[in-house]
């Protein structure tokens, strides 16, 4: 688990020997002059980024012939508004299998049925299998954009979908939560909690990786 702020260059850490790294920002391939092999893992000099930045892993002791690609969001609309483009990229042109974990039904306006239904009609357009959603309905996690979720709340939800899913990367929100909804950076801030080193030492057997950019 790593926490990076503005890197020039990212230095991964694998355990075991011969991966390849695929870089995708907002649905476009970043690129890069050079990638260095180093006993301490691989050295990616980078371009400027900005928004979230998805770092695919494979490593040749996990068969990854379609890999699983959770976004956290917390409503729907989430997956259009903020990370359409990447959806596409993921789906068309890489073939993952991309999950969404949707952690309300959006009723701020008492429309929780509707958007229920839209989220459907847009991940299908998205090519995502109605199967690869969860929706979740918790009491303590409503849709309100002045509210904070708890953050201890929302991460062993995350911890307990990783656990059940064959997942490589964690996708979601930064910090602001892209467009400043509370709701939105609790996410972020649940992921930060995840990557604590009491909480990251259980993603270790099951090869998940989340990186946290400030």
């Amino acid at each position: 688990m790593k926490d990076i702020q503005n890197p020039a260059s990212l230095t991964l850490h694998e355990d075991t020997f011969g991966f390849d790294v695929e870089l995708l920002a907002f649905g476009n391939c970043l690129r890069f002059e050079e990638i260095t092999f180093g006993e301490d893992g691989v050295s990616i000099p980078m371009q400027s980024i900005k928004g979230p930045l998805l770092i695919k892993i494979k490593t040749t002791s996990r068969k990854q012939s379609r890999l699983n690609q959770p976004i956290v969001i917390a409503h729907p609309d989430d997956e259009v508004m903020f990370f359409g483009p990447t959806i596409a990229n993921l789906t068309r042109d890489h073939e993952m299998n991309v999950h969404l974990l949707v952690l309300s039904r959006g009723n701020f306006r008492g429309e929780g049925n509707l958007r229920k239904m839209e989220l459907y009609k847009a991940a299908e357009a998205l090519s995502i299998s109605k199967d690869n959603i969860t929706l979740l309905n918790y009491t303590k996690l409503q849709d309100n954009p002045k509210a904070r979720w708890s953050e201890e709340l929302v991460a062993d939800i995350i911890y307990q979908y990783v656990e059940s899913q064959d997942i490589g990367v964690i996708l979601s929100f930064d910090r602001f939560g892209v467009s400043g909804h509370k709701n939105h950076s609790s996410i972020y801030n649940a992921l930060l909690l995840l990557t604590s080193e009491e909480r990251s030492q259980s993603f270790r057997s099951n090869n998940t990786r989340i990186l946290v950019f400030k």
